[in-house]
């Protein structure tokens, strides 16, 4: 299929935790005994911040140091970009031979791989040949042809993985498969990062690893850190507001990374049973427990769509979602389950 270049729109919109659907408020004081500690580092790709109150800022900045430092380690063994990672070792090499990767890795992947089972087959980190696929790996997103599309989904499908937890090794059954850990990584560390302010006495935090943002404690006027949602298409309009609590939210949409050709808008959330972006869904916020459960209930909620994604979340315990969605008008609509 060719297709004509000044017919492409591409969007790729890269957002802190101030302009994303998900805004963040905190709330400041001038008390001297409490302050809020904010760092922000570019690790995994995007700009990540770590916010804690604290009353001594010697320990507060220590403190976020060593959350920064377990965050680029969590990058360094799981970011596909980098060719030392084990994430790429495992892409290059896990055909031919077992590979023994660290407990983080075995354990998301792991992870990963009861969603996939649980979800059907919707939630699947071995989607990454389609991403290339379709250029979103390179940022020069395009629109395959419906050949390539077919002849790439034969690479797709974390059936062809097999784990030995013995060993903490993987090897993969089929020569083309290639895994990344995407967002999965992020909520993943988020989780870690706050496990690790808790056990250094912190009382109260908000952690945002590149959209994967999980709040806990009372903020500086003792009420819950808050986080907007906004409409996908419309970012002035406010939806609704939502407490924190030890809780966490992430949204997964369309609106950040996608490309049009002839009206038409091609998102960067691929469905690895079709090959393609062919959901109904345009955004889905997920408020969960932890951030891992949030990261992979809105990819997994976006591509089943609202009236699987209801039922799939049912028997979920503590999990609320916000799904923006497109009727059979074209017109978006939004239900909450």
């Amino acid at each position: 299929m060719q297709m004509k270049r000044n017919k492409v729109k591409t969007h790729f919109l890269f957002f802190s935790v101030f302009t994303s659907l998900i805004f963040i408020f905190s709330f400041f004081s001038c008390s001297p005994q409490k302050q809020l500690y904010s760092q922000q580092q570019m690790v995994m790709g995007v700009v990540n911040e770590i916010s804690i109150i604290h009353s001594n800022a010697t320990q507060a900045e220590k403190i976020l140091q060593e959350s920064f430092k377990l965050l680029k380690k969590l990058d360094h063994l799981m970011s596909h970009y980098k060719q030392e990672s084990e994430i790429s070792r495992l892409n290059r090499e896990a055909y031919t031979v077992p590979v023994k990767v660290s407990k983080h890795t075995f354990d998301l992947i792991e992870i990963a791989y009861e969603n996939y089972l649980d979800s059907g087959g919707a939630f699947d980190i071995s989607v990454f040949p389609l991403m290339k696929l379709w250029g979103f790996y390179e940022g020069n997103p395009r629109l395959p042809s419906e050949e390539d599309v077919s002849q790439t989904l034969l690479k797709v499908g974390m059936d062809s993985l097999q784990m030995n937890a013995g060993s903490q090794s993987i090897i993969y059954l089929k020569e083309d498969l290639e895994i990344e850990l995407g967002s999965l990584a992020k909520g993943y560390a988020c989780d870690k990062i706050v496990g690790l302010l808790k056990s250094q006495k912190v009382k109260s935090a908000f952690v945002n690893v590149g959209g994967s943002i999980r709040a806990f404690g009372k903020n500086l006027e003792n009420k819950n850190w808050q986080a907007q949602i906004r409409h996908p298409r419309k970012l002035e309009v406010l939806e609704l507001m939502v407490k924190l609590d030890d809780r966490s939210i992430s949204t997964s949409g369309d609106y950040e990374q996608f490309f049009e050709v002839e009206g038409k808008r091609y998102g960067h959330i691929l469905n690895p049973l079709t090959g393609y972006p062919d959901s109904k869904s345009v955004s889905v916020t997920v408020i969960a427990p932890t951030a891992l459960e949030s990261d992979v209930l809105s990819t997994t909620v976006y591509l089943l769509g609202p009236e699987k994604g209801k039922v799939w979340t049912r028997k979920l315990k503590g999990v609320e979602v916000v799904h923006f969605y497109k009727d059979e008008n074209g017109s978006i609509g939004l239900v909450r389950y």
